[in-house]
């Protein structure tokens, strides 16, 4: 009678004893797990806050850094500053001597100081007819500054318009405008400098183009083109340095044509004006070539 009793009673006892045990082993699990977690927030905390001191330092080393490169810079700027006042003191004194030299010497411009103008050489006065090859002339300019009338120079009408400084468009014109007088093809280059002179006629360029285009004309033995077309050069472009030089190209156009005793005067005329030019020791050359034609053989 009082065995099933005993027995279930021995059956509870047991379970209660199996479920302490369960409990006694998940806290001890769950003890454990935190312990670690614990563990390794510390250590990763250490690590860091290493971390974060050496950052600091790399920080504030590289602010140091910045500050040393921002005094060098600023210790280079001023540098810089003062070597551009020394240059542009320098420059202007250069320029100062070379206007005194060029002034006192009776030279309207520095000669060649334009790199992109062709360096022109002597008009021809041929001896036998021969015809003009393209170095007595020079090669075409790629530029052509306005220079300032020497003393006593005449003064001939000067443009409605003064010129205006060359757009890099223009000048990108002019130099190909110039390219086929290079190559003797002259008539391209009539047509071309033609072209620039009636889309830019105020242009600082246009007494060059002018020059060139009466250039072309001499070469081309259009003899009566060449001397109005140099007759622009002095009236229009009374300042522009091509000035003696167009006078001499209308004076070999002249002996040309049989008007021996007008191109005299005019070659005269450039080394009276323009004493101390090329083109007055090129007029002198030229006067003795017809010199030395009317002589007796």
């Amino acid at each position: 009678m009082h065995s099933r009793p005993l027995t279930w009673a021995s059956a509870a006892l047991a379970l209660m004893v199996l479920a302490g045990c369960n409990t006694l082993g998940v806290s001890k699990q769950v003890r454990n797990t935190v312990y670690d977690t614990n563990k390794r927030v510390r250590t990763l905390d250490e690590n860091l806050g290493g971390s974060v001191t050496k950052l600091t330092e790399t920080s504030a080393t590289l602010m140091q850094r910045v500050n040393e490169s921002d005094e060098q810079m600023r210790q280079l700027r001023s540098m810089l500053e003062e070597n551009q006042t020394r240059v542009e003191s320098l420059s202007k004194d250069i320029a100062d001597l070379k206007s005194t030299l060029y002034r006192r010497m009776g030279l309207s411009t520095a000669p060649g100081s334009n790199p992109l103008e062709p360096q022109v050489g002597g008009v021809i006065i041929e001896r036998s007819g021969s015809q003009p090859i393209a170095s007595d002339l020079g090669s075409p300019p790629m530029g052509g500054t306005p220079a300032t009338t020497p003393p006593g120079a005449p003064v001939a009408a000067t443009p409605a318009t003064a010129p205006t400084p060359a757009t890099p468009e223009e000048t990108k014109m002019f130099q190909d405008a110039l390219a086929p007088y290079r190559a003797y093809n002259y008539a391209e280059a009539l047509t071309k400098l033609d072209a620039f002179l009636q889309k830019y006629p105020n242009s600082e360029l246009a007494g060059s183009a002018q020059f060139w285009k009466a250039a072309c004309y001499l070469y081309l033995q259009k003899n009566q083109e060449a001397i109005q077309e140099s007759e622009k050069v002095v009236n229009n472009y009374p300042t522009n340095s091509k000035v003696p030089l167009a006078m001499r190209n209308k004076a070999v156009a002249l002996h040309r044509l049989g008007q021996t005793d007008q191109a005299t005067k005019l070659l005269q005329e450039i080394i009276a004006t323009y004493p101390a030019t090329p083109a007055a020791k090129q007029a002198q050359d030229d006067l003795e070539k017809i010199k030395g034609l009317s002589s007796p053989q």
